[in-house]
């Protein structure tokens, strides 16, 4: 709670200090015109014939100003860390104009991007500042993607999303994955950075002597990866968690799952205050405290000593239970969330998660393969059929089980409602409550689901088409 403060302040304080006058200069004049000098703050990315990359604004016309645009031109001479003058088109970001639809403007402002710049003529570069470190990332970040696009065929969009966060080419796999239940498979998260630490460990672990050394550069390449990643959300919260757990274990101190909680927070908090109202991290806190909090109560059955095959068959059925309660777990506790943010609710995922979870993980570690194995003795031949049917697999199964009836689109809660089901939820399976308070819990939750009946008033809807 004292980090949930601390946090609150300190976005608080940092609103108040943030570069952004350009935003208020597009407040009141929403679309005008003038030479601009800038700093590109991003790497250059191609789109439809044009390129984009984020601006540090140093100056409109003759005017010091401050406040970072995404600019968009047609020069393909441009870098990161160019000082450019241009002539350009400066507009307001355009506010949501359909219900539930997408936010551009929130989502860039969460970014740092107060406004949208289009060239109107050639860029002149004035010179260049670029961090070197900063440089040696997107050259990294940028082999990474061209070993992917050469690699990996028709599902590199699916690859990038799931190795580096880049998620602009996954529009079809999308869908398929959201009716299934498994579109946090496309979001780099504690699954994805879970698995490729344990693959850095285990690889360190063979090499290097002692475990110490193994989790100091596990760490490193963590955050090496992060960065590679552009430290997006999801990924920075993964990162952090994984460290602490390391850290831990590296002083010879017990993992307490609230504690990391508590400290990734008060850090994502510190560095970005606008991840504090982040549906992303509202979610992934809410899931680990969950799993944490109940999956080590499931009793599972026993393994059997003397019997090998026994026991491995009663280890595979205790693990697809373990997936299926803890699919079905979060399936329930993330559901207010999302009704409240995406007005979906997705059971799913309960089923599609059983084979969806297990594959992924291996699609990671043949992609990883395939990525960087060189090219002898035909073995990238070997690993690229094997990762090509592995994910064949994978979306026949997200296919089949997107067709399922257990998914609920347009529907809504209000907030009082999530908070109500909240505190029922886990009064309801918290072990140290009393009997006659579940029943209490349980009754307030059927009041306030079915408090959630449609409006059955005459409403007409007009689109921004």
């Amino acid at each position: 709670l004292l980090f949930f403060l601390l946090a609150c302040l300190n976005y608080s304080v940092k609103e108040k200090i943030k570069n952004k006058d350009i935003e208020k200069l597009t407040s009141r004049f929403p679309n005008f015109t003038q030479p601009i000098k800038g700093m590109i703050v991003s790497e250059v990315k191609a789109s439809k014939e044009k390129y984009y990359f984020d601006l540090a604004l140093e100056q409109i016309n003759d005017t010091k100003i401050n406040g970072n645009i995404r600019l968009y031109t047609k020069d393909d001479n441009l870098e990161y860390g160019d000082i450019i003058f241009c002539v350009a088109n400066i507009i307001k970001i355009p506010e949501v104009s359909n219900p539930n639809s997408f936010d551009q403007r929130k989502y860039l402002n969460s970014n740092n991007i107060y406004a949208l710049g289009f060239a109107k003529n050639s860029s002149e570069i004035l010179g260049n500042n670029a961090n070197r470190l900063t440089k040696i990332l997107i050259t990294l970040r940028k082999f990474i993607r061209s070993r992917i696009s050469r690699r990996c065929g028709k599902y590199s969009g699916f690859i990038r999303a799931i190795l580096i966060a880049e998620r602009d080419e996954i529009n079809e796999e999308k869908d398929i994955l959201r009716n299934a239940g498994l579109s946090h498979l496309l979001a780099v998260s504690g699954l994805h950075v879970a698995i490729i630490s344990l693959i850095i460990y285990a690889l360190l672990n063979s090499m290097l002597p002692g475990k110490f050394l193994s989790r100091i550069f596990t760490i490193l390449v963590l955050v090496l990866y992060a960065a590679i990643c552009n430290f997006t959300p999801s990924v920075s919260r993964a990162v952090i968690m994984i460290s602490l757990f390391f850290i831990s274990k590296i002083f010879n101190r017990k993992t307490e799952m609230i504690n990391i909680l508590a400290i990734s927070l008060f850090i994502i908090t510190f560095i970005e205050p606008n991840e504090l109202f982040s549906i992303g991290l509202q979610m992934s806190f809410v899931a680990v405290f969950t799993l944490g909090l109940f999956i080590p109560k499931i009793r599972l059955i026993p393994l059997p000593e003397s019997n090998r095959l026994l026991g491995f068959s009663i280890h595979l059925i205790n693990n697809t239970i373990l997936i299926m309660l803890s699919s079905a777990v979060l399936s329930i506790f993330l559901a207010p969330l999302t009704i409240y943010n995406f007005h979906q609710f997705n059971l799913n995922g309960i089923f599609a998660n059983i084979i969806g979870i297990p594959i992924i993980s291996v699609v990671i570690g043949l992609a990883l393969i395939v990525i960087f194995i060189p090219n002898v003795w035909g073995l990238l031949e070997i690993y690229q059929a094997s990762f090509q049917f592995v994910l064949d697999f994978f979306f026949a199964w997200s296919k089949f089980t997107a067709d399922f009836i257990f998914f609920w689109d347009f529907v809504s809660l209000q907030v009082w409602q999530i908070l109500v089901i909240y505190i029922a939820l886990f009064s309801l399976f918290l072990p140290k409550i009393k009997n006659r308070f579940r029943f209490i819990a349980i009754f307030i939750l059927l009041i306030t689901i079915f408090a959630n009946q449609p409006n059955t008033r005459f409403k007409v809807t007009f689109f921004d088409c």
